[in-house]
């Protein structure tokens, strides 16, 4: 009788810390796409305004510009699992007063530009930590498929979060999404203290943290290959990433649907990023090249366009999940490049 861990992809969950972590992990990012889905709807639905839209997508990606080296230096000096402790902790303080505001009908415009600037500056330093994390739990020949693992997970939630939350909008409203995310930070919370992890070792006589990012951008100016990966992922990042922001004007105005169509929209780039991360999982050797990154950026580009101009519920769904499967194959790919 096959144990779950021999099946090739999924080989990795044989290590306790990892599978906690995976765990944990599942029942939180569910959350957290239950609260961009609820975040979204909210703001479309208090403003009726696409910039509104936009200035929140800007505050809730501008952290991952200005601080994503400081995320990086901070997982790399201190121990990752207190700062996963601490940036869980925090964000489930913030899905708290989301979820209050909303619940008593106090909610402002700026409150959710604060918060979501908030939040973005938690998540860069809770996503950096966590997949530094993630390479002390594993060897390293087990890395890629980790890696790839993970996403699955990941994705999995971003498919069952949208759609519990487009749920949850249409039966009870907006403030039970932030309340289910709230409660979700438990599980990873849990499952951090239930590892056995090694105790930290700080280095020794190491340099100041300002030191460190210096560092790192001398390393990525000096390698040309990194310098071009980095650039093609932060203008990515910058001009594609926050498109699923504007996604309820296509549901509303576009496609006349509501809440829970709205819900199954925005879980199609989990569907095909899932299926991009288990491709990778099985993938014994990948070599990763700048050609490969800019047919993921390339794909994604042209499946983002072909969703604009869709006016078929079906064909937006697929054009999302074609979305979604070249996004997390270009993250995948920079992960391990």
């Amino acid at each position: 009788m096959y144990k779950l861990w021999e099946i090739r992809p999924l080989r990795t969950i044989r290590h306790r810390n990892f599978r906690l972590l995976l765990e944990g992990a599942l029942i939180s990012s569910s959350g957290d796409f239950m609260q961009n889905v609820a975040q979204s709807w909210l703001v479309w639905e208090l403003t009726r305004s696409p910039l509104a839209i936009g200035v929140v997508a800007f505050f809730d990606s501008m952290p991952r510009l200005l601080i994503g080296a400081l995320g990086g230096a901070i997982a790399d000096r201190f121990d990752r699992r207190r700062v996963l402790l601490i940036t869980q902790t925090l964000a489930m303080i913030q899905a708290i007063i989301y979820w209050l505001a909303v619940w008593f009908k106090v909610i402002a415009f700026w409150h959710i530009v604060v918060l979501a600037f908030f939040l973005g500056i938690v998540n860069t330093i809770n996503q950096t930590a966590r997949q530094s994390l993630v390479n002390s739990l594993v060897p390293k020949e087990e890395l890629l498929n980790a890696i790839g693992l993970q996403s699955s997970v990941f994705n999995f939630s971003k498919i069952l979060g949208p759609s519990a939350g487009g749920v949850i909008i249409a039966s009870i409203g907006v403030a039970g999404c932030f309340f289910v995310n709230a409660v979700s930070f438990l599980a990873l919370i849990y499952n951090l203290y239930l590892m056995d992890l090694p105790p930290w070792e700080g280095r020794v006589g190491r340099q100041s943290i300002w030191e460190d990012i210096k560092e790192g951008f001398v390393y990525v100016r000096g390698s040309r290959r990194i310098l071009h990966i980095i650039s093609i992922s932060y203008v990515m990042a910058m001009f594609g990433a926050p498109y699923n922001r504007f996604v309820p004007i296509f549901a509303t105005n576009t496609l006349r649907i509501g809440p829970t169509g709205f819900g199954l929209l925005m879980s199609a780039p989990g569907f095909g990023a899932t299926m991009a991360a288990l491709f990778l999982a099985s993938v014994k050797n990948l070599r990763v090249g700048i050609r490969w990154i800019c047919a993921c950026v390339l794909g994604f580009a042209v499946s983002l366009t072909l969703f604009a101009f869709s006016h078929s519920f079906i064909l937006s769904f697929l054009f999302l999940a074609m979305v979604g499967f070249c996004q997390r194959h270009h993250l995948i790919c920079w992960d391990v490049s």
